[in-house]
């Protein structure tokens, strides 16, 4: 099943407020950066990545497991949720067809670079999927190299396999 339920949109208006809210998942501490009806940013906390660090990023954004915890279970639960972003069309590009990769499906570096017509720029793409705001919403878990390798995950390769393994395991059920 396609993310069908994912809609990415432009951050436009800067003045609305942001929320954020830490969150267990199956897959480890999460934290999530929300306007009250969209996700700004979801990583997941490490010893190396704390809540602190992340948070410089969103320092006006106030505390609310409640708004962000919704928003969580909306998207575990696969009811539609929208993603809002800042960032060059290259990148958002890249996102939006992350947002296409069917669950339990892997694609490579390559084929996302063909499949928004820059063949060339598997690099590039490369660079895009790694700087991905928002894991998990927006699956850059599902992208490998060529040759089958898993590649790299900003989160931890062992994650990143977790993740595909749960999905291919799951795939009519929800997160």
């Amino acid at each position: 099943m396609k993310n069908i339920f994912v809609s990415i949109e432009e951050l436009s208006d800067k003045k609305q407020p942001l929320y954020y809210g830490s969150h267990e998942t199956s897959f480890g501490k999460v934290i999530v950066v929300s306007t009250i009806d969209a996700f700004v940013c979801l990583e997941f906390i490490s010893p190396e990545y704390t809540q602190q660090d992340i948070l410089k990023k969103y320092p006006e954004a106030i505390a609310s497991e409640a708004i962000t915890g919704t928003l969580l279970r909306n998207f575990f639960d696969k009811k539609p949720v929208t993603v809002l972003i800042e960032a060059g069309d290259f990148h958002k590009n890249v996102w939006k067809e992350l947002i296409k990769i069917e669950e339990g499906s892997l694609v490579s570096y390559k084929d996302i670079a063909d499949r928004i017509g820059r063949p060339k720029a598997m690099r590039a793409v490369g660079n895009a999927v790694g700087a991905n705001p928002v894991s998990l919403v927006i699956p850059c878990h599902r992208v490998i190299r060529k040759n089958g390798e898993m590649g790299g995950y900003r989160w931890g390769l062992e994650r990143k396999e977790r993740l595909i393994s749960w999905e291919k395991q799951n795939l009519h059920k929800g997160l």
